[in-house]
């Protein structure tokens, strides 16, 4: 069993632009100069964290094998922005400008933020943001208010965002979802969404590389992950980075961050909101491609795209009746999703 901790997150939505739809991409997010640092601190951090997960015994610090993330937080008692002390966290305070606002909201304290490195045809597992040591230690889902995906190379299989909550923690609602927000990486994209959404990345989606894609960034989905919060996660999953650890990693540098804050780079650049384009999901079966995607629990949902015509862009889907549909159980004997599935009071087709 479980439970889902739900807020009325719906100002904080429409602050970030989210109210009409939930999802919505932003190009040229960062200044180039500033763009250049947080890639080398996100190889950083990224290249830290493995190395540290490397020497931990099986499973790691948190339970069910969960990664840590990080705690910044935004504001002074005074409601001031706190002086960033490396690349990253002055991208995080430039990132919520743009996201939520140029002050203090009322239900966003700080950021939950993480770093991936991927590689091209990897799968990201389809699940739901959330305070991770609640989840492990409570079974209680607490979402944040909104999610964020930047992504720091053009490379790898796309976010794929259902319309789909759950209010349980076991089931979602809807059971099949009718619509989507598919965003491609791109270098200095910025993808933003209501922080309850199921959502994931299906490796298989990722377009052929061209060019000088090939290459770039070691050919690898580079991406820094920021999640908006009325309160911080719960330790341990959930750490500020002390002043100790960055300058360990030889990222501190606060002096050189207040210079760049202020530089005329920065003070005038402006990240564009992108017109999300609807993709056409054609209504003739021939031109269109069923693709699955397992969620968590064992269940799958099939969902139709365009056989061709995909591009590296951010598009709204709406599927037809008969273009999403599920959920189906892959049964694995094996695991503890048999009990579950009968313990569910819900009525069950064996096939």
């Amino acid at each position: 069993g479980g439970a889902a901790i739900i807020e009325d997150q719906t100002s904080t939505w429409e602050m970030a632009g989210l109210g009409d739809y939930f999802a919505r991409a932003i190009e040229d997010i960062l200044p180039p100069s500033l763009l250049e640092r947080v890639v080398d601190e996100v190889l950083l951090f990224e290249k830290s964290e493995r190395e540290a997960r490397a020497k931990e015994v099986e499973g790691g610090h948190y339970m069910h094998g969960k990664g840590g993330t990080f705690w910044r937080p935004l504001f002074n008692s005074q409601g001031e922005f706190l002086k960033p002390r490396f690349a990253i966290e002055a991208a995080i305070q430039l990132i919520y400008q743009t996201d939520i606002g140029k002050y203090k909201h009322d239900r966003v304290s700080g950021g939950e933020w993480w770093v991936q490195r991927r590689d091209e045809r990897e799968d990201i597992g389809f699940h739901h943001d959330k305070d991770e040591s609640l989840a492990s230690n409570k079974m209680t889902m607490k979402f944040p208010e909104v999610s964020t995906v930047t992504y720091l190379s053009p490379i790898g299989g796309p976010t794929l965002i259902f319309n789909q909550t759950t209010l349980d923690g076991n089931s979602e609602t809807p059971a099949v979802p009718s619509r989507g927000f598919l965003s491609y990486p791109y270098h200095n994209r910025h993808m933003i969404f209501r922080g309850n959404l199921q959502h994931g990345v299906p490796g298989h989606l990722a377009l052929p590389l061209t060019g000088s894609s090939v290459n770039l960034r070691g050919g690898k989905r580079i991406t820094l992950l920021i999640n908006w919060w009325n309160d911080k996660p719960l330790g341990p999953n959930c750490n500020k980075v002390d002043t100790k650890r960055a300058k360990s990693l030889g990222v501190y540098d606060k002096e050189g961050m207040a210079a760049l804050m202020a530089s005329p780079e920065v003070q005038g650049h402006r990240p564009t909101a992108v017109a999300t384009e609807r993709l056409h999901v054609p209504t003739a079966r021939a031109e269109r491609e069923r693709h699955a995607v397992k969620l968590a629990g064992f269940d799958i949902v099939w969902f139709d795209l365009p056989k061709s015509g995909l591009t590296p862009n951010a598009w709204t889907i709406e599927w037809g009746y008969d273009q999403s549909f599920g959920y189906v159980c892959h049964l694995d004997l094996r695991s503890g999703v048999v009990g579950a599935l009968f313990r569910e009071p819900k009525p069950k087709v064996l096939v």
